[in-house]
């Protein structure tokens, strides 16, 4: 059994100060807990976010380091296409130029002597010749384009030539006789 000895209006006092306080701890534990929840879920989410971000990370570098590796292998292709053409270009398409000395001779007019044939290091040939015609039955330029057409025609001669071209023709006179100089291109 209790016994208050505290007038009435001091009891209900005590009492609502018991409900507050006790209100008020309850209130202070729910604010703990919801924070310590709050805490909790940020912990989880931080957590999952800092994974998310370690296994982009790694995507990354090594997106990274295979883009390093395409850049060098394209570097090599790239070099090995600048060998490959240089050795495609002085090998697999060479011929011996005394076989195609050696075809033009056989297929040259008797009007025609060359006076310089020059070939480059690309592989340009040029012919500088005259050309005196031995009777005055047939054009000197006839002459001239019948040899052309025939360096074309010649399959032997023209197949390591894309084009055979006529290039500076001009009349010259030489021991008081006119005669043709005319320049060719072979490429």
């Amino acid at each position: 059994m209790k016994i208050n000895l505290l007038p009435q209006d001091e009891i209900s006092k005590s009492r609502d100060i018991k409900i507050i306080l006790r209100k008020s701890v309850y209130a202070i534990l729910a604010s703990l807990f919801l924070i310590g929840c709050i805490n909790i879920f940020f912990e989880i989410n931080k957590r999952q976010n800092q994974s998310r971000y370690n296994a982009l990370k790694s995507k990354h570098d090594s997106y990274v380091e295979l883009k390093r590796e395409v850049d060098e292998l394209t570097t090599t292709i790239q070099y090995l296409n600048q060998e490959f053409n240089l050795i495609s270009s002085s090998v697999l398409n060479k011929f011996y130029w005394s076989e195609k000395l050696l075809e033009l001779s056989k297929i040259m007019p008797r009007e025609i002597w060359l006076k310089r044939i020059k070939i480059d290091k690309r592989g340009e040939m040029k012919l500088e010749g005259y050309l005196l015609p031995s009777t005055m039955e047939e054009s000197p330029l006839s002459i001239l384009s019948s040899f052309i057409k025939t360096l074309q025609s010649h399959e032997e001669f023209s197949k390591d030539f894309s084009e055979i071209s006529l290039g500076n023709v001009r009349v010259i006179t030489m021991k008081k006789q006119e005669i043709l100089e005319f320049n060719i291109t072979l490429l």
